[in-house]
């Protein structure tokens, strides 16, 4: 059954937000306390074969972030255009799969952080590398 992730989200306009868009395509949310972030993920989203006990504590975070979990193709689509829509931004996304599901949420951050930041960085670049072409 599919359902959202949240960690950290804090500002009501936000989760109202999140909240609308999630529940007119008929999915779930879950947010995430900081006191779960070391229990693999794939238990959050309440994955069969995965324990509540908590891996190696590895910390917290404070960033914003979003898992999605279990989506159809459909749904996933639907729900990434109606945050656009709604103007709901959280930079930090992913989806479950067989590999993260048994990660810490600490470490599936800490993996789609740096991704995040190497593909700003790159977008920085080609913009860059773009306006100096243009002179």
């Amino acid at each position: 059954m599919p359902i959202a992730l949240l960690y950290n989200v804090t500002s009501p306009e936000k989760l109202n937000a999140v909240d609308k868009c999630l529940s007119s395509l008929g999915i779930g949310r879950r947010t995430v306390e900081p006191e779960e972030f070391c229990c693999p993920v794939g238990y959050l989203a309440g994955r069969e074969g995965y324990e509540s006990a908590a891996l190696t504590p590895d910390g917290v975070f404070t960033d914003e972030m979003l898992v999605l979990c279990d989506f159809p193709k459909l749904q996933f689509d639907l729900f990434l255009d109606m945050m656009k829509k709604e103007k709901v931004s959280i930079p930090l996304k992913a989806v479950l799969t067989e590999t993260n599901a048994g990660w810490s949420s600490v470490k599936l951050h800490d993996q789609i952080s740096a991704e995040h930041q190497a593909m700003t960085s790159a977008m920085k670049n080609r913009e860059r590398v773009h306006r100096k072409k243009k002179r």
